[in-house]
């Protein structure tokens, strides 16, 4: 690159155009000196005598004037080759040449030319060509950095210079303090690391390191003592690095990991009741900081196999025995530390029933009693038998056998507990009295009879074990005594029309204890009473009561109806019937008066019925007393009428369900109907 700093027209006056070619190209010319510094300095041109030495008759001088001959100085404060860093700014000095016109210098790493470098306010070479000094960049690291000066005279001649700078370097750390850790030295605790003040300003990296390796992972400036360190040594690395100097790492000094300690390791104690057949337990007390725990228990400072929790069952083994407990604390990073508890004596165990001891069985002549109780668990038990206070000779067992001599005596049991470790347990039982012998009932008594008012039941004894001598009788009422019925046979009375009958017969032996049983009872029907004679219309509440009636007339011209007045009125029906005279009305107590036709007398109803499984004829049945709920099958007719109903009232709502059908029928009567209605289904076989 060329480039002429001035033309002949662009200058004014002699003095100017001397003092610009001569004193900007002194400031950049031939020999000109470059000054190294860690900031650009401002150049000194050094300015040519404003007089000419030659003659100038022209613009310039005359073309007698000798050729000059520019004059080379050495550049003295060049960096020496080999010196030059990364950073460093190198700027020209003025040469001591004259007569130049224009310069360019270039500057080149590993021989490419580099690009040009302005300051701004920079006067002092602002028209040379390439820039006035040039600051080397980090990038220029490793390279051979060197310069070209180029200088034109005013008679159009060059002279090139190059300078040889050699290798840049990187900068080095003017400070540079190895690395210091805080912190205790124990495994569990935290050690902060310390870079120290670096020159220049440097990014600090961290590893830490164990016996002299690096610890994986550990590249943070705070560490955390492990377990794995204990008896290691721990030091650090600093790894300082900074643009354009060289990376440099330093080592602290080193220090020895020590495991940590309890500060609290308290002595355990067992506590609970040392007796056999009781669980003890550890208690560790308060140990800081918490570890994890394992036990021992020991016999008499003997390991015990197995025994390697923090409770422990006595056994009879123990009986008699020191128990004690080795507890053992474990953490990660911690020495194992062994804490062993006091001993104890473990005396013998106590004995307990679930239940008292009872005496069950029949306390009776030629009867067996026996001992009741739950044993203690694991327990030999033995028996002994006490009438009247004494030892019974050879009753030594669970049950024993009265005898004849045994009536009237006071009978007591005792048992012995025993087992291995544990004391001896006696047990005594409650105290009975042995009675009579008395009977088995083998049958109970029944009665006989016609059950009707004015008829003789009877009362057979049973049998009995062993055989009775006599017999003696209590007819009973609903369960009470009847005066005066004392005998084998009882005459009903009207008193007891629908009452229970029954009969307690008792059996009696000399030397034994009477015994009674008492019969099934039997119930004696209520006689059917008339209410209505015939035909006719009949007042409620002054001729019939309310209640439910069943006609005893026969045929099928049977006609009812229970009005609420006496006009004649069809409005004055409340409901009416015509068919079969098998059949049943329930008049109610809002009813004012009920006719009847064709039906026959009218009587109270009984309280039971046949509870048949078969209807053979036409009319009206209650469920459950006449016949048996449950589903009817049939023949049946060409014309077959039924119904259930919820009462006998004869009005609709009381209907449940009917049909009127043809041929074979099923029907299902529920159980909760009140009343069944049959007309021309022939009959009816309950089938399920």
């Amino acid at each position: 690159m060329h480039q002429t700093l001035a033309q002949r027209g662009d200058l004014t006056s002699r003095t100017n155009i001397r003092q610009r070619i001569f004193g900007f190209l002194a400031a950049a010319a031939v020999a000109v000196s470059l000054t190294a510094s860690a900031l650009p300095a401002t150049a000194q041109p050094a300015y040519l005598n404003d007089d000419c030495e030659y003659d100038w008759a022209s613009d310039f001088c005359s073309e007698e004037e000798p050729e000059p001959i520019p004059e080379l100085v050495e550049p003295a404060e060049y960096p020496k080759p080999g010196f030059v860093t990364a950073g460093m700014s190198i700027l020209p000095t003025a040469a001591d040449w004259s007569h130049s016109w224009s310069s360019e210098i270039q500057w080149l790493l590993d021989g490419v030319t580099q690009p040009v470098q302005w300051h701004e306010g920079e006067e002092f070479g602002s028209d040379i060509i390439g820039g006035s000094h040039f600051v080397v960049p980090v990038s220029a690291i490793g390279k051979r950095l060197a310069v070209h000066v180029q200088m034109d005279d005013v008679l159009g001649k060059s002279w090139v210079d190059k300078f040889d700078l050699g290798i840049v370097k990187a900068n080095t750390f003017t400070k540079a303090p190895a690395p210091t850790f805080s912190g205790t030295t124990t495994a569990g605790n935290k050690l902060t690391a310390s870079a120290g003040s670096w020159a220049p300003k440097a990014t600090i990296a961290y590893q830490w390191f164990r016996n002299g390796t690096p610890v994986p992972g550990a590249t943070k400036q705070v560490y955390t003592l492990a377990a794995t360190d204990v008896g290691k040594r721990i030091k650090v690395l600093t790894r300082a690095t900074a643009a354009g100097v060289t990376t440099l790492e330093k080592f602290s000094a080193e220090r020895s990991v020590a495991a940590a300690r309890f500060t609290a390791a308290p002595t355990p104690s067992v506590t609970g009741t040392t007796r056999v057949g009781n669980t003890l337990k550890v208690s560790t007390g308060k140990w800081s900081p918490a570890p994890t725990f394992g036990y021992q228990w020991y016999r008499n400072n003997a390991a015990i196999k197995g025994a390697t929790k923090s409770t422990f069952a006595t056994t009879s083994a123990d009986v008699n025995k020191s128990l004690k407990v080795r507890v053992t604390a474990k953490r990660s990073g911690y020495p194992t530390t062994e804490r062993t508890s006091p001993a104890r004596k473990v005396t013998a165990g106590t004995l307990k029933t679930g239940s008292k001891l009872t005496i069950s069985g029949t306390a009776r002549s030629g009867s067996t009693i026996s001992a009741s109780v739950k044993a203690p668990a694991g327990a030999k038990a033995t028996y002994q038998w006490y009438k009247n206070g004494k030892k019974v000779s050879k009753a030594t067992k669970k049950s024993h056998k009265l005898s004849s001599k045994d009536s009237g005596a006071k009978y007591q049991v005792r048992m012995s507990f025993t087992r291995a470790g544990y004391s001896k347990m006696n047990v005594n039982s409650n105290t009975v009295k042995i009675g009579k012998p008395t009977f088995a009932v083998k049958s109970s008594p029944k009665v006989s009879g016609t059950k009707k008012a004015g008829k003789t039941l009877k009362a057979s004894t049973g049998s009995y074990s062993p055989r009775p001598t006599s017999y003696s009788y209590q007819w009973l009422r609903n369960g009470k005594s009847i005066s005066k019925a004392t005998k084998s046979s009882y005459k009903l009375t009207s008193s007891d029309n629908g009452r229970k009958i029954s009969v307690k017969v008792t059996a009696k032996k000399k030397g034994h204890d009477n015994k009674s049983a008492t019969s099934g009872a039997v119930t004696i029907p209520v006689p059917l009473k008339t209410v209505m004679s015939g035909n006719g219309t009949y007042r409620v509440g002054k001729d019939v009561k309310p209640g439910l009636y069943k006609a005893t007339g026969s045929g099928k011209g049977c006609y009812w109806e229970r009005t609420s007045g006496f006009s004649g009125s069809f409005s004055q029906i409340k409901a009416n019937y015509f068919g079969t005279a098998n059949t049943y009305v329930r008049i109610v107590s809002g009813d004012k008066g009920f006719k009847t036709s064709g039906c026959g007398k009218w009587t109270t109803v009984p309280s039971s019925g046949a509870k048949a499984a078969k209807i053979t004829k036409d009319g009206t049945y209650r469920v459950g007393i006449d016949i048996k709920p449950g589903l009817y099958s049939g023949k049946g007719s060409s014309a077959c009428y039924w119904e259930t109903s919820r009462d006998f009232t004869g009005h609709f709502r009381d209907l449940i369900d009917n049909d009127f059908t043809s041929g074979r029928v099923v029907i299902d009567i529920p159980a909760g109907a009140k009343g069944f209605k049959t007309s021309g289904c022939g009959t009816l076989s309950r089938i399920g």
